[in-house]
């Protein structure tokens, strides 16, 4: 017998090499004429260094401790595999006996890209034998402390389908629960990446150069899968002097994507991107579970996307580096901004169970210029705390805004639904929920059972920035041209700093009327002085669930606007006026003359007409009502019409 290093027996010497009995065996034992492997002789190898200098035999198998001299990580068990063509050399899983080693990290990337194949067009590999579904950066020679770039790129190049040698199509790249210094990395289609709760993937400085280049992007792609199961992907915040366009994570025109469990740290861009080029938006993209803290511009952007679901995710901190880059915002939570033309889509876009905290932009944004295709956004149990602390647009920012701070108005009148039901905006700087030159020609806003506590945290000042609801179209910033488009059907406003000055204010001009409903508000003070319920001039009407009961000791010298669809109690002399009939169609006013001399209830625009319900003094442009009797009048939208 004889035996190599290892001590395995490798082979039984019989007689002479010319005997038949020795020729007999050789035949049994040569794979090629078709004899049956029953086992194979093991060797140990330092480093993938020494493949090309042992046996290529289908009877070894090599077991390499490392994936270069000195290092103990990378390594594995390769087998010989004569039919694998030396091209497809990876430099972790297949490595060809004809290129040159290795052996220090500077030569890696050379040695990965097979840099030097002697034999481009022969056969003959060794294959690394893989248990399970998992590829690990350390096969392609990385180790902790050393610039992870070059592996990084060949593990996912080598596990997508449309790249390099898809030697691994369905196999998960898997990031060790370890930092990760890379340059920018590149997703594939049919893409499987996983990390661990103690993987962080740390943007190496000077890596990222140009203004709009992303840390890691896919673009054009399909069938992307990203488990992080707590992975971080950070980045060099403080790095970048302009532009915005650093995304920590950019999914580009790409379909059918699943990104879990992920935190994105520190880009002076948005941490994440949904977007497309003109007529390529990204589809059928879940988000799951995904933390944005720290970011320059945005949490979350969705620019051109079409079924896209963001589901218990959260944007932290965010806000500008002060160093040029994202200087101009919006520092949001969550943007929904589509670009302004033709091509940049906004459907079936769902917020569900999102959540944002102490970012100086608002929680969640919306800004939407003209785009040729509906708008549909569902938000629902999205949660705002301490978000707005900037000031942008005239005021602090605040829970939700709705702006389009260029000031244009879409041209066209946009179809579609934006949603939101059962938000919770706490402690927010400015007011809660902010219309900021928001053309009626958007698409319809419905707002459902929202509950507000303690605007203007940051206690600034003016009217602007204390409301639960705010949008006035009288505004020095506001585009003169019909504005709101919304529907505020359930509001619960807690005033427990004594900040709020109306809960919703929503007012209007002739040449720029607001059109809105109002339905359902509530004010808890917990014992404070009352607070007017809102301030409105509106087309569409206001509607309550009881209607609060107001008594006014001297004449209204602010047309009404603070008391549309209230019950009204006048016991001082003097009159009411109401506001002009054009801008509050719908409405409803009811009045009662509980002094002891005469009112009279004139308007500002728009007569009263007659009534066939009771007896009063009636000019057509002066309502009198005598001690006791009441009256109720709505607009029609031209005139007054008394019941």
């Amino acid at each position: 017998m004889s035996y190599d290093t290892t001590g395995s027996m490798v082979g039984a010497t019989v007689g002479d090499p010319s005997d038949e009995r020795w020729n007999a065996l050789i035949d049994e034992t040569d794979l090629v004429k078709g004899a049956s492997l029953i086992g194979r002789s093991a060797m140990v190898l330092a480093s993938l260094a020494d493949l090309p200098d042992v046996p290529q035999s289908y009877t070894h198998e090599y077991i390499v401790q490392g994936h270069r001299p000195g290092i103990t990580t990378g390594g594995g068990r390769f087998y010989w595999d004569g039919a694998v063509a030396r091209n497809r050399h990876n430099g972790g899983t297949i490595i060809s006996p004809t290129v040159p080693a290795y052996t220090a990290q500077t030569g890696l990337a050379g040695y990965l890209d097979g840099s030097g194949e002697t034999e481009p067009s022969a056969f003959g590999c060794f294959v690394r034998k893989i248990e399970g579904h998992g590829i690990r950066l350390e096969w392609f020679g990385w180790l902790p402390g050393e610039l992870a770039t070059a592996p990084a790129q060949k593990l996912l190049q080598q596990t997508r389908s449309n790249e390099g040698s898809a030697a691994h199509i369905g196999y998960t790249a898997m990031f060790p629960p370890a930092t990760v210094r890379s340059g920018p990395l590149v997703i594939g289609s049919d893409q499987i990446i996983a990390g661990t709760s103690r993987t962080v993937i740390l943007q190496e400085p000077g890596t990222v150069t140009m203004d709009v280049q992303p840390f890691i992007s896919m673009a054009g792609q399909s069938n992307v899968f990203i488990f992080g199961n707590g992975m971080q992907i950070n980045g060099q915040k403080n790095e970048a002097r302009s532009g915005e366009g650093r995304y920590g994570l950019f999914i580009y025109g790409s379909k059918k994507v699943l990104v879990q469990d992920l935190t994105i740290n520190a880009f002076s861009g948005d941490g994440m991107a949904v977007t497309g080029d003109a007529g390529r938006p990204s589809e059928d993209v879940r988000i799951d579970r995904v933390l944005c803290n720290f970011n320059g511009r945005n949490g979350f952007s969705v620019i051109n996307a079409r079924r896209a679901t963001l589901l218990n995710c959260r944007a932290t901190n965010t806000n500008t580096n002060g160093l040029g880059a994202s200087a101009n915002g919006p520092w949001a939570a969550f943007d929904i901004e589509p670009n302004e033309g033709s091509g940049y889509f906004i459907e079936d876009i769902n917020l569900i169970g999102c959540s944002s905290e102490g970012n100086a932009g608002n929680g969640l944004q919306f800004t939407i210029p003209n785009t040729d295709s509906p708008v549909s956004v569902r938000v629902s149990g999205f949660q705002s705390r301490r978000d707005g602390s900037a000031t942008q647009y005239g005021a602090k920012n605040g829970g939700v805004g709705f702006i389009y701070g260029g000031g244009v108005s879409p041209k066209n009148t946009m179809s579609g639904l934006i949603q939101l039901v059962g938000i919770v905006v706490d402690e927010p700087f400015g007011s809660a929920m902010r219309f900021r030159n928001w053309s009626a020609r958007n698409a319809p806003v419905l707002i459902r059972d929202v509950t507000i506590r303690n605007v203007n945290f940051g206690v600034a000042t003016g009217n602007i920035n204390r409301c639960g609801v705010w949008q006035d179209s009288s505004d020095s910033m506001e585009v003169i041209e019909p504005k709101g488009n919304f529907e505020v059907d359930g509001l619960t406003v807690f005033d427990d700093n004594q900040q709020l000055i109306r809960p919703v204010w929503t007012m209007g001009i002739v040449a720029a009327p607001t059109i809105a409903k109002v339905r359902n508000v509530y004010v808890n003070r917990h014992g404070y002085p009352a607070v007017l319920p809102l301030r409105t001039k509106v087309q569409g009407g206001v509607g309550w669930s009881e209607l609060p009961m107001v008594s006014l000791s001297s004449s209204s010298a602010i047309a009404g606007t603070d008391y549309v669809g209230q019950m009204v109690e006048l016991t001082g002399s003097g009159g009411f006026v109401l506001p002009e009939a054009a801008l509050a169609s719908g409405c409803v006013f009811r009045i009662r003359n509980g002094s002891s001399g005469s009112i009279n209830v004139t308007a500002l625009a728009g007569g009263i007409t007659g009534s066939t319900y009771g007896s009063y003094t009636n000019t057509g442009s002066s309502l009198t009502l005598i001690n006791g009797q009441y009256a109720e009048l709505w607009s029609n939208g031209s005139t007054w019409v008394l019941k």
